[in-house]
């Protein structure tokens, strides 16, 4: 089944040229698109499943913005793949766009082929960020100590890292998922971390998912 996509993004030429690259591609289809996020919206939310498997958000448009757009579509449809495709990457538009959820963030001046990694990577559940976003994101961090954690922990944030759910984690390490549960409970609890994504962020942009075990 090819990954359905679908383009938002107000500025008609950065639009078409999204959609002429996306649909010359092998295993990609492109389902629609739309130049703001409430023409996306009326044409998501009525239906019971979403009509795409990632949409690329653009940020700042007139109507109805990417944050807004991202909300909804993201209380809707929990699952949906949401990749930023921006302008702009500064740490203010960044951490908004990814304490929702979203799967990835690009800089609008990455390669077609970046996009289309992209594109595949969050729809296998990857997190994917352009360099320089998590450049910035590392450097903002204060480093966090990571001694005091156990072998099993550090396996589980790795995984998190790699943007995996608790189910994931658990058939990958042979686990419950309720103890995987309670293993990022203590994550965050060490790290003093509020939320799973601040702590998949963390272990992302500190290289955690470089060694990560896949079972």
């Amino acid at each position: 089944m090819p990954v359905r996509v679908y383009v938002i993004d107000d500025h008609e030429i950065v639009r078409r040229g999204l959609l002429s690259v996306l649909e010359i591609v092998p295993g990609i289809e492109v389902v629609g698109d739309a130049p703001n996020g409430r023409v996306a919206l009326d044409e998501f939310l009525p239906s019971p499943r979403p009509p795409a498997d990632v949409v690329l958000m653009d940020l700042v448009m007139p109507v109805c913005d990417g944050i807004s757009a991202s909300r909804e579509l993201r209380k809707r449809f929990p699952d949906l793949r949401i990749l930023v495709l921006s302008s702009f990457g500064d740490l203010r538009y960044v951490r908004p766009a990814l304490e929702l959820g979203v799967s990835g963030y690009l800089l609008k001046d990455a390669p077609p082929e970046t996009v289309v990694e992209a594109v595949r990577a969050v729809f296998d559940g990857r997190l994917y960020l352009d360099q320089r976003v998590s450049a910035a994101l590392s450097a903002a961090e204060k480093s966090t100590p990571v001694d005091g954690l156990t072998r099993r922990e550090r396996e589980v944030l790795r995984l998190v890292a790699r943007g995996l759910s608790s189910q994931d984690i658990a058939d990958v390490l042979v686990l419950s998922e309720r103890t995987t549960r309670t293993h990022i409970s203590h994550l965050l609890t060490k790290f003093g971390m509020r939320s799973r994504i601040q702590l998949a962020l963390w272990a992302h942009t500190n290289g955690f998912d470089a060694d990560a075990p896949t079972g």
